[in-house]
């Protein structure tokens, strides 16, 4: 790639901005996403609570079995987002003989 906004190789030079379109818009159709900028101002809205209300009668965490076989992945991303959401994940690998 060079300064001048164009990818070479050899003989062949594409400009990026004619890549970009065609990518971008290829299923523009279909699902809207090249939505144009209505150039007003952003609002700022914050909430800060005062207090954070928990219920009354405590609940048991929902506990959670990860299965993990050979070839699969992400266990411990699943763990950690179900550990956020309240529950107690469990690992268990299975093994192949």
């Amino acid at each position: 790639m060079t300064d001048n906004g164009k990818i070479t190789l050899n003989e062949e030079s594409v400009e990026i901005y004619n890549l970009l379109n065609i990518y971008e818009n290829k299923l523009e159709s279909v699902y809207r996403c090249n939505i144009k900028d209505s150039k007003s101002p952003m609002k700022n809205i914050s909430f800060t609570a005062e207090k954070r209300v928990a219920p009354a009668i405590k609940t048991a965490k929902p506990r959670v079995l990860i299965p993990v076989f050979p070839g699969t992945n992400c266990e411990y991303d699943s763990a950690k987002a179900m550990r956020d959401a309240g529950a107690e994940p469990e690992i268990f690998v299975i093994n192949n003989l």
